[in-house]
């Protein structure tokens, strides 16, 4: 190996330079469109850091940022086979930086150089040569290779032109010492360095860098200046330096640092094509058990907000779920959504839904963006790989669809979790929750499972169950704004006959007639109105046939989902089958009887807390399993009178509709 390496440097140092451009252009392209995941973690980078700039731009960017990643590495072969005249050409000291650098030398004093990784990395190791000064003896921090031989001769190579070199993994007291003689450390402070693992926040997202530039300052009270080369050609660069803290007042120098090369980004065009996208420097809080939750201190945090003047951390770590497409289950997820979001504080929210449910979700204001899936044709899957270019960094599959699986695995996310039940398997996930065998459904409420599951990946605090809001701006026009009454204190009944597609979960048509009659007995001024699907519309017309024209009220069908939740906010009691509405109704606070039979309501019952009342067969365990058919009117109706207001009497404000 040794001697392949030598003989390919010794090739790009004699051939024409040209030739290695040609090459390093080749290469680097070869590299860029190679379908990796580290070109994904490339593309991900720049989208996070520039998310208003187009496609083509991050490409660009991307494409350029590979070229000069393997004219780093060619550089590093060739360049112990340059000529004298070649190096004085390689790096040359702009005069500010030579003016600034003289400084610390004369007389000598201890300093810190905070470097980037970028094209010009290797070629900072000629600092002493560039200067036309004699400098302190300046060390700096090398990762070794496993090939000792390989390490050897490249170490011998960088130290040539009076560079020190300490191992990161294990010379770090060296180094110290080093430094305390009053001699010049070189830091590469944008990326982790052996051992010295320091979470932080950089470009708005937390990034996992070195502090080892910070405590190297206060540990011999040192400036630091900010040491980067600036490609003008070729394997050619200028030498710039900038001083970021003083050593007399060396406080936040990470965060100075970051924030020095934050804007360097941001207004140097040259500079933002020549850093090293390609590096994962954000891949930080990687256990699985941190996902959910920042695992910082409270000190830090409060240290970057003050710093950067933030009020709440910028929201880019993009979390997605893929939420469920039963009603039902979509409310009850919601306020898990909402404790991520208040546990994990630098999340961006995204909910990627059943496209009926896209209005409502932007409605509840939880996430920061809602992506509704596409319809279900030949070109579904296309347009759910089409996703990847958003590049969340994690999804969630709430389902247990294998069809969400691989929609996650086409997304792309590099973390895709899951809940898997024993006897299955999501192998499209990258990890999953595993649901402990003994786990019983007849005794446990399902959201006792999903804050498992969410608890797993790191939710920290308790889930709030209080009902839900809807945002002012998202309401629309009532459709019982039209409906009248004699007395404003008459009560709504908002009426679910139906259960979708599900009949056998149904009480039967005719009962739902006699609860209508003695509805409008026992509440002659009150409103009965019907509410369902499509699919319910034979249940409800069969209910309605049995009375006056006009007397009941019948929106079977008719309602957007959003008209729907208006509808609901207006009833003064639901009564409901097993379905997605009666779980909507107790989600927005309105007071619901559900009629449970076949399902358990241990399991799948109401969980906001509202006020409602589960009826079940006379008889039949609190598990369920018998048929609602057997459910007595007489039950439905005791139910009704202990939620419904008690006219003037009730404290409560009364259920107008306007």
């Amino acid at each position: 190996m040794l001697i392949l390496v030598k003989s390919i440097g010794w090739l790009l140092a004699f051939l024409p330079k040209q030739f290695a451009q040609v090459l390093s252009v080749i290469l680097g392209d070869i590299r860029y469109y190679l379908p990796t995941s580290r070109r994904r973690v490339l593309l991900s980078n720049l989208h996070h850091a520039f998310p208003d700039k187009p496609a083509a731009w991050h490409r660009r960017k991307a494409r350029t940022s590979c070229r000069r990643l393997l004219e780093r590495r060619l550089f590093s072969l060739a360049e112990p086979f340059f000529s004298e005249v070649r190096l004085d050409q390689t790096l040359i000291a702009t005069d500010e930086a030579i003016e600034l650098l003289e400084k610390y030398a004369n007389p000598s004093s201890p300093l810190i150089l905070a470097t980037i990784c970028n094209s010009q990395l290797e070629a900072c190791t000629l600092l002493r040569r560039a200067m036309p000064f004699e400098t302190a003896e300046v060390g700096a921090f090398y990762h070794p290779l496993s090939q000792k031989s390989l390490n050897n001769y490249l170490l011998a190579n960088r130290s040539r032109h009076g560079c020190t070199f300490f191992d990161d993994t294990k010379e770090l007291s060296l180094a110290y010492r080093f430094l305390k003689k009053g001699n010049w450390m070189a830091v590469v402070f944008d990326q982790n360095l052996g051992k010295s693992r320091h979470e932080t926040f950089l470009l708005n997202r937390i990034a996992s860098t070195t502090r080892l530039h910070e405590s190297m300052a206060k540990f011999r009270e040192a400036d630091v200046l900010a040491m980067w080369g600036e490609r003008t050609g070729f394997w050619e660069g200028n030498l710039n330096v900038e001083k970021i803290s003083s050593g007399k007042k060396n406080g936040a120098i990470v965060l100075k640092a970051n924030r020095w090369l934050e804007e360097k980004l941001a207004t140097n065009l040259e500079f933002c094509r020549d850093w090293m996208w390609i590096q994962d420097r954000w891949k930080a809080q990687t256990k699985v058990s941190e996902n959910l939750n920042l695992n910082f201190s409270k000190s830090l945090i409060r240290d970057c907000q003050a710093y950067y003047n933030w009020e709440n951390l910028p929201r880019q770590n993009r979390v997605w779920f893929r939420m469920p497409t039963h009603l039902g289950e979509f409310v009850k997820w919601i306020p898990f959504i909402k404790a991520v979001r208040e546990s994990r504080g630098d999340a961006e929210i995204t909910l990627l839904v059943n496209r009926r449910f896209k209005p409502l979700a932007e409605a509840l204001r939880v996430a920061d963006q809602v992506l509704p899936l596409p319809r279900r044709n030949l070109q579904y899957y296309r347009k759910v790989w089409q996703l990847r270019w958003n590049y969340p960094d994690t999804i969630y599959n709430i389902t247990q669809s294998r069809s969400a699986d691989l929609e996650t695995k086409l997304i792309n996310a590099p973390r895709r979790y899951g809940m898997r039940w024993p006897g299955t398997t999501r192998s499209l996930l990258t990890d999953v929750f595993k649901i402990d065998p003994g786990w019983d459904e007849s005794k446990n409420h399902q959201v006792d499972l999903w804050s498992e599951y969410f608890k797993h990946f790191g939710l920290e605090g308790e889930i709030d169950f209080t009902p839900l809001r809807i945002a002012t701006q998202s309401e629309v026009i009532n459709p019982l704004r039209c409906l009248q009454t004699e007395s404003q204190y008459a009560p709504y009944f908002g009426l679910i006959c139906g259960a979708g597609n599900c009949p056998e979960k149904c009480w039967p048509a005719d009962y739902w007639v006699e609860l209508v009659a003695s509805l409008m007995d026992l509440y002659p001024d009150s409103n009965i109105c019907l509410f369902g699907t499509s699919a319910d519309l034979p249940v409800s017309r069969e209910i309605i046939e049995q009375f006056e024209p006009g007397s009941i009220h019948d929106f079977t069908g008719s309602t957007t989902l959003m008209q729907f939740v208006m509808a609901l906010k207006s009833c003064s009691v639901v009564i409901s089958n097993d379905c997605g509405g009666l779980h909507l109704a107790n989600a927005l606070g309105v007071p619901t009887v559900g009629l449970y039979g076949l399902t358990n309501p241990i399991y799948s019952g109401p969980v906001y807390e509202s006020p409602y009342k589960i009826v079940l067969p006379a008889g039949c365990p609190k598990r369920g399993g018998v048929s609602p058919d057997h459910i007595c009117l007489s039950q439905v109706l005791e139910a009704v009178s202990e939620l419904v207001p008690q006219n003037q009497e009730s404290e409560k404000e009364p259920a107008l509709v306007y």
